[in-house]
């Protein structure tokens, strides 16, 4: 380096003294003898500073390649280089580049793990209606992974007409739109979704959807509907038959000892049933608000089985059915024994209520490593198979005049459901109409 920086000042000098020889009438070959050295000195200078610029210039090529790239990138040229300079620029450049790009894979990063965390549907249109971006939660309601549904129409994605109307809508500068969405898929899709505009500096450029299944949330709303109106009119029953028959009474004219204690036994049997309905609508509101205190322990199975037989004995023989048992020794459950004998009468109140005298209900159990079975078999009219996923829903009946006849609530099924689940078992049932149907339910099995 030092050879370098002090070759242009040495040709100088060379010169200089070429030049003062002659003057002084020196030789003429001393004079050209120092013009010679002085030229080669010269030349290799500057053969010198090429070879040293050709070098930087290769290395902040490189650099700048590396820069294009997004890498991060410091270009070394030696001290005294004269791109030295330039190349120190290129690296801090390159280095608040780098660091730019990492805060945007960040950003990306943390973007991608929120969308992934959505349960709403998040999609992405072009101005031109074209999906951009949907994240997995997207791609499970319109059944397209997100690598097929990129770059293809919306309408091949969604599958909805009213999602194209609003879309040109908002890309038109409409503020934002709410709306339903029956996407033509499997399963009878509900969306509900919120469609806004992305703007850039001329207007809209894209759209955003988010949207919710609602299906559950508009079953549930059924479901209350319905509650509310089924218990109005099982509440209705029994309240106009009370209130005819005190009206009766109470114009006393020409009634007759016998009649007199017919509507009195008629008012007594309606208020019963009256009393029945709210506790079991008690029961359930208290199951379904997770309030109701279960004493669980471990519990002889076979003890409650015949607790609860023994309650409905007389109502068994009363429709001239028989009762079998046939139970595992030694078999234990932990559950609460009380709620367990709830389940089994109102199995074998159903039971009973469904099949014609003559009949026999059959209660079994066996074990399991983990669990306990209990099983009560009618021989009764059976339930068609259109009614069998419906049977454990509140005030479903098959039979609707039967079961108000017998005063039955038409929750009890719902009761028992609850009852079970509650206590970690579960229950399902097996029908053929005209042979019978068999009620079975599991609970945790207990050490003997």
């Amino acid at each position: 380096m030092r050879a370098g920086r002090w070759a242009l000042p040495g040709v100088l000098l060379a010169l200089a003294a070429a030049l003062a020889a002659w003057a002084a009438g020196a030789p003429a070959w001393t004079a050209a003898a120092l013009l010679a050295v002085g030229a080669a000195a010269a030349g290799a200078v500057a053969a010198l500073l090429s070879r040293r610029l050709a070098a930087g210039r290769a290395e902040l090529t490189r650099a700048l390649e590396g820069f294009g790239r997004g890498e991060p990138v410091q270009p070394y040229l030696p001290p005294g280089d004269p791109l030295e300079e330039t190349g120190r620029a290129l690296g801090a450049a390159a280095e608040g580049q780098a660091e730019r790009v990492r805060g945007l894979e960040e950003d990306k990063r943390r973007l991608e793990a929120v969308l992934a965390s959505m349960t709403h549907a998040v999609v992405l249109f072009s101005r031109r209606k074209r999906v951009l971006l949907l994240n997995p939660a997207a791609e499970a309601i319109f059944c397209t992974p997100a690598g097929e549904a990129v770059g293809r129409h919306h309408l091949e994605v969604v599958r909805d007409l009213a999602l194209d109307e609003a879309l040109d809508r908002v890309l038109a500068g409409e503020a934002g739109i709410t709306l339903e969405l029956h996407p033509m898929l499997p399963g009878e899709q509900l969306l509900e979704g919120q469609l806004v505009p992305i703007r850039g500096e001329e207007g809209p450029t894209s759209a955003l959807l988010v949207a919710r299944d609602i299906r559950a949330e508009r079953r549930l709303e059924q479901m209350r509907r319905d509650f509310v109106a089924n218990v109005s009119h099982e509440l209705q029953t029994p309240l106009t038959s009370l209130q005819g028959f005190a009206e009766t009474l109470l114009d006393e004219r020409g009634i007759k000892p016998a009649d007199r204690r017919r509507f009195l036994e008629i008012i007594r049997a309606e208020a019963g049933r009256l009393a029945r309905l709210i506790d079991d609508l008690l029961d359930l509101s208290r199951i379904e608000s997770g309030s109701l205190e279960l004493k669980r322990r471990r519990v002889d199975l076979a003890r409650v089985v015949r607790q609860a037989a023994d309650s409905r004995g007389r109502a068994v023989a009363e429709a001239g059915l028989t009762m079998e048992l046939d139970l595992a020794p030694d078999l234990f459950a932990f559950a609460d024994p009380d709620r367990v004998v709830q389940v089994l009468t109102n199995l074998l109140t159903n039971a009973v209520k469904y099949t014609p005298s003559g009949g026999s209900v059959r209660i079994t159990t066996a074990g399991g490593a983990r669990e306990v079975r209990v099983q009560v078999a009618d021989t009764g009219v059976g339930i068609p198979e259109a009614d069998l996923p419906r049977i454990f829903e509140r005030f479903y009946r098959v039979d609707k005049g039967r079961s108000r006849v017998s005063g039955g609530t038409g929750l009890g099924l719902a009761i028992a459901k609850h009852l079970v689940e509650v206590q970690g078992g579960r229950i399902e049932v097996q029908s053929e109409v005209g042979r019978g149907s068999t009620f079975s339910f599991t609970l945790p099995r207990a050490e003997a």
